[in-house]
C-alpha cells in the first residue's frame, strides 16, 4: 500500500483501532475503472492508426453511405511511450449534401439491412437509415482493433491536444 501511496493512487483516510483506511486519489481512481487489457507498443498503434485512417477514407468514399466521417486522434496515442492501454480517437459524422433520389436509394439500402426490431420502433423508423448507417461504420472501424476507443467526445471542445486523421 505504501507503494501505491508513493505513487499517487491511494492516501491515507482514516485510522480506526489501529486500522488504516485509504482513499483512491485521481490515479488509483482511473487505474481502478481501466479495462484490463494488455498493454501493446508503438508498432500496434501505428499500424491501428494506419488501418483506421484507410478504413475512414473507405468509408468516405463509398458512395453508398449517407455520411461522412472525421477522425482526431488524442490522449496517450500522442505522445511518445514504451507501451499504451488504448487509442482514442474522436469520431464526427456529416450528412452528405444529397438529391432527393440518391438519399432515398441509400436510405433503401441501410433500412433493408435494419434488424425487424429496429424497423419496428418509432425512432427506427425516423432515423433508421441514419443509425444503421452509424452502426455499420462504427462496426468498419473498430473490426479488429480491440484497442480503439470511439468517441463523439471532440477534443478541440474539451481543449486537448489532438491530431487530425481523416
Amino acid at each position: 500500500l505504501r507503494s501505491m501511496a508513493l505513487a499517487g493512487y491511494l492516501e491515507p483516510a482514516d485510522v480506526w483501532n489501529q486500522v488504516f483506511f485509504w482513499t483512491l486519489r485521481p490515479n488509483g481512481n482511473r487505474l481502478a475503472m481501466e479495462r484490463k487489457q494488455k498493454r501493446f507498443g508503438s508498432d500496434k498503434l501505428q499500424t491501428a492508426i494506419r488501418k483506421l485512417v484507410a478504413r475512414a477514407i473507405s468509408i468516405n468514399s463509398d458512395p453508398d453511405r449517407l455520411q461522412r466521417v472525421t477522425l482526431k486522434l488524442f490522449g496517450s496515442a500522442l505522445e511518445e511511450r514504451d507501451d499504451y492501454g488504448d487509442v482514442d480517437v474522436s469520431i464526427a459524422y456529416h450528412r452528405r449534401d444529397l438529391g432527393e433520389e440518391e438519399r432515398a436509394r441509400i436510405e433503401e439500402l441501410l433500412v433493408s439491412r435494419q434488424s425487424e426490431h429496429e424497423r419496428q420502433t418509432i425512432l427506427g423508423q425516423i432515423m433508421g437509415a441514419e443509425q444503421q448507417d452509424i452502426r455499420e461504420i462504427r462496426g468498419i472501424l473498430k473490426k479488429g482493433l480491440p484497442h480503439v476507443s470511439l468517441m463523439k467526445d471532440d477534443p478541440m471542445e474539451l481543449g486537448t491536444p489532438f491530431r487530425w486523421l481523416v
